[in-house]
């Protein structure tokens, strides 16, 4: 979920550190209906103030911290908040409060690159960013809430995008040379 130049990544008990909020889908829901319980569910913000952008494709994490099952994939679906709701303590104050007294709370994308702990999470970052940015250009998105959510600089960007597409490019080439 983004809003303004931040995204939200939760806690949760079945988990160490921030992550993206998620919950195991349950047969009867679509993908769009788990990712807004999910919302619910982990971090408590009402279905109303989430907007699933349909103009942006859904990103999947690969074995989530989240889940104990084995090569498990979670399916992320980028979303927006419809209207702004009231800022968080660490916002109001900068970074003086505590975030471990609350279960969720929002992240510039160097702070989150910096808190996220698995390399799979960070890649998912980076293709949020990558897919933001090509929509955005595309004229499907626009900056409704202000600022822009991705790294400070125009350079960190395409290093951002170059990198995360090594890392699948060289992903697929070691699978391919081992099948």
């Amino acid at each position: 979920v983004i809003r303004k130049n931040k995204c939200l990544l939760a806690k949760g008990d079945e988990w160490n550190g921030y992550t993206f909020p998620a919950v195991l889908g349950e047969g009867h829901l679509g993908g769009r209906a788990t990712a807004i319980e999910a919302m619910e569910e982990v971090v408590g913000v009402e279905a109303e103030a989430i907007h699933i952008k349909t103009a942006l494709a859904p990103l999947m994490l690969y074995n989530p911290k989240f889940s104990t099952f084995k090569n498990a994939v979670a399916t992320l679906y980028p979303a927006y908040v419809n209207y702004l709701p009231e800022p968080t303590s660490s916002e109001v104050d900068g970074d003086s409060v505590n975030r471990d007294d609350s279960d969720y709370d929002w992240f510039t994308f160097e702070e989150a690159i910096q808190i996220l702990e698995t390399k799979e999470e960070k890649e998912v970052l980076y293709s949020l960013v990558d897919n933001l940015g090509r929509a955005k250009q595309a004229g499907c998105i626009t900056d409704n809430f202000g600022a822009w959510f991705g790294p400070i600089n125009s350079s960190e960007v395409e290093r951002a995008v170059d990198l995360q597409r090594c890392q699948v490019g060289s992903r697929r080439m070691t699978e391919l040379a081992n099948a």
